[in-house]
């Protein structure tokens, strides 16, 4: 271990008869000097990361990249600073309009107690409090972390698209006299997730036709969070059943499956109305992306299409399936 300074020795020659005194020159006050410079530079660390987040991203933990093989070279106690060289940038997948995202999305961090977490900014800020001591070796790991809390990663890395930004790593010495920067690209790509899921598998939408007053009145049953939507794009959703018309065991009847409207349930506004069928109808158009979005379903028979059911065999169940889908814009 070198710490910076000059190191001085004195020269004691023991044979001034040899002939290599008449090489020496005593004028040096018989001393040997070794200068030992003032640094503190980076030895190593990766400089590029590039990394995809998928669906199980997104589940409500953090997500963190290491960054490695920090190491600084230094014969003075350093400080270790970091900071964000712009906002984070965002292209969309399959290309449109790029937009920013902020740097305080991002938090760097450490396993070593000895480095405090920071809330990413564009301005240096010291990850240690103290000055690192010179150690053995004159060499000091820097064992650091980019940190995405989840609900940043919902907010902020969600929507489909790369998300790149640089940062800035300086390792500097306490009196500011020496330090060493090195630039770290990062790159996340986001890919496309989609998916629709009930919330209950085995949920069934049940209307019973008891009274003259449920023909008179029509029937409605609202289902609350009825489906859960993730997308991270553009989407539009659609609704179909896998026939025109209801089953009786299995066989098709005559009461078509059109007397049921699929509409906004409690809360919900941007359901379009429509009545089912066997052919896919738009419910809902251009939608944003969303994470988890439970979405509620109205299905209701209005009174002007009871009258389809008179004089139909009772006391049976009548079935159809409806399978909801979306497509990416």
């Amino acid at each position: 271990m070198f710490i910076a300074g000059t190191y001085s020795a004195d020269i004691v020659h023991n044979q001034p008869h040899s002939l290599i005194y008449n090489y020496i020159d005593p004028s040096d006050g018989g001393k040997m000097n070794i200068n030992v410079p003032a640094f503190s530079v980076w030895n190593s660390g990766t400089l590029n990361y590039s990394v995809a987040l998928n669906a199980e991203n997104f589940t409500g933990t953090d997500y963190e990249i290491t960054l490695n093989n920090l190491e600084i070279g230094h014969t003075v106690p350093s400080f270790v600073e970091i900071k964000g060289q712009a906002p984070i940038t965002f292209t969309p997948a399959g290309g449109g309009v790029t937009s920013t995202r902020p740097l305080s999305a991002l938090q760097i961090t450490s396993n070593n107690t000895v480095f405090s977490t920071k809330t990413l900014t564009n301005a240096y800020q010291a990850l240690n409090s103290t000055a690192l001591p010179v150690a053995v070796g004159n060499k000091t790991s820097v064992p650091l972390k980019i940190k995405i809390l989840s609900a940043q990663l919902a907010s902020n890395f969600f929507e489909a698209g790369t998300y790149t930004f640089n940062l800035d790593v300086r390792t500097r010495s306490n009196d500011n006299s020496v330090a060493d920067v090195k630039t770290i690209a990062v790159t996340i790509v986001t890919n496309a997730i989609s998916y629709i899921r009930l919330k209950d598998e085995n949920q069934s939408v049940v209307f019973n036709f008891l009274t003259a007053a449920d023909y008179q009145t029509g029937k409605s049953v609202n289902m609350p969070g009825h489906l859960n939507i993730t997308n991270n794009k553009p989407f539009q959703v659609y609704v179909k059943s896998t026939g025109n018309y209801f089953t009786l065991n299995s066989t098709p009847t005559s009461i078509p499956v059109s007397i049921v409207t699929v509409e906004n349930g409690t809360g919900e506004t941007q359901v379009i109305s429509k009545p089912l069928s066997a052919t896919s109808q738009n419910i809902i158009r251009n939608a944003t992306p969303v994470l988890n979005k439970q979405l509620s379903i109205k299905y209701t028979i209005p009174p002007s299409q009871t009258g389809i059911l008179f004089n139909k065999p009772t006391g049976v169940t009548y079935l159809t399936n409806v399978i909801y889908s979306f497509t990416n814009l």
